[in-house]
């Protein structure tokens, strides 16, 4: 066995595998091979130069704490079916780590089947959303009308839709700062899939919204919505309610935090009118403490200085302890040699506490740190809790 990344040669193979374990579906299976995967960012375990297993390490930078972080995006996770259960997994993802690393990428994300799975690998959930499905009755009260909206058809569209993903992310953490290529290969997507995106401009012809949705089975499904300003949120909600003679149920997803549950029209008896959801959706990993550490602008009044033990068995370069020395907001980081640190935790815990979606305090009730009391007060300014949104499936 070895593992190695893949070169074009390979694609058929990567492509095969896919097919089998995930969808073969056109024209999506097709463009996502011609346009998205790329074998030098992909890594196979070869058994008598077979690819039995594979996985996809896509770039992206992701916006954390007002840092934007190099990270690799674990994707299409696959081993053929004759081969499973032989242990290739832990190799492989272990090897995805080291080449993580190689890439100065410090931070990882995936889209875990079981939020289970990868623990043991230290990826944990860091993300989670919110899913409405509520009758298309039930958006009449939320509904404004106005406004001018118009369909997405060109690249002349795209940097207005990401002008209002910007305004709209400005209350949020951990999202994507989409590229121009990211945004063609959003809308691709959307397209190869038969859905539709409209953009929401306001009476002085300024972007102030777009949603991305599909329109099937008597069903809308916004796959994204987004908008900057509260009338664009009544103005796209009126914008979906126009299509009450065509569909039964409108389903969308959300930031956690969004106080849209409050002011639907709904019912209590005999039964809710309205679904909302919590859905577990993103895992994050930190792949290199000192580098995510380093490359960290905390606020610029945090001084101060405390010691770390990280268990990390599938990264042994974070398998130790650390000393943090923090000036004005910026991180130095090296090993250290004492005894006792201030602070002991899993790779996982750590993970959770950088990317803000447990703080301290949390992390102390749910035991998963050993803090020194004095050092919870600098601890608390360094590792805050965040309202994290990501929207990424690829």
């Amino acid at each position: 066995m070895h593992i190695k990344l893949l070169d074009k040669k390979h694609i058929p193979a990567a492509k095969v595998l896919w097919g089998y374990a995930f969808e073969k579906n056109e024209p999506f299976y097709s463009w996502y091979f011609d346009t998205i995967f790329q074998p030098e960012n992909a890594l196979g375990v070869f058994l008598e130069d077979h690819l039995v297993s594979c996985l996809q390490l896509n770039p992206y930078d992701v916006v954390l704490k007002n840092n934007r972080f190099p990270c690799s995006y674990v994707v299409g996770v696959i081993t053929a079916p004759e081969f499973r259960n032989r242990g290739l997994m832990k190799p492989l993802l272990e090897e995805a780590l080291r080449e993580i690393q190689r890439r100065n990428h410090g931070l990882s994300i995936l889209m875990p089947f079981d939020t289970g799975y990868y623990q043991p690998y230290g990826w944990e959930l860091c993300y989670t959303q919110l899913r409405y499905e509520v009758p298309a009755e039930s958006l009449k009260r939320l509904s404004k009308s106005g406004g001018f909206f118009s369909k997405i058809s060109s690249a002349s569209d795209l940097p207005s839709m990401d002008a209002v993903y910007r305004k709209f992310l400005t209350q949020y953490q951990g999202y994507i700062s989409r590229t121009h290529r990211d945004w063609q290969n959003l809308l691709e997507d959307l397209y190869c899939d038969g859905g539709y995106a409209v953009l929401l401009k306001d009476s002085q012809s300024q972007p102030a919204g777009y949603i991305l949705y599909y329109l099937k089975d008597q069903r809308i499904f916004a796959k994204e919505m987004a908008y900057t300003t509260a009338w664009a949120q009544k103005a796209i909600f009126d914008f979906l309610y126009r299509h009450k003679a065509q569909v039964d149920q409108i389903s969308w997803t959300a930031p956690m935090g969004d106080n849209t549950c409050l002011y639907l029209r709904d019912t209590l008896t005999p039964k809710a009118a309205n679904t909302i959801k919590i859905l577990p959706f993103m895992a994050g990993r930190v792949v290199d403490v000192k580098l995510a550490l380093e490359n960290s602008r905390f606020d610029g009044a945090v001084t101060g200085e405390f010691s770390m033990e990280i268990e990390d068995l599938s990264a042994p370069w974070n398998h130790g302890k650390f000393i943090i020395c923090i000036d004005k907001g910026v991180a130095q980081v090296s090993s250290y040699s004492g005894n006792e640190t201030d602070l002991r935790c899993t790779i996982n815990t750590f993970s959770q506490l950088f990317w803000g979606a447990v703080d301290i305090q949390q992390a102390i009730s749910l035991d998963l740190v050993q803090i020194k009391q004095e050092k919870q007060s600098l601890l608390s300014q360094i590792f805050l809790k965040q309202n994290n949104f990501i929207n990424e499936f690829f």
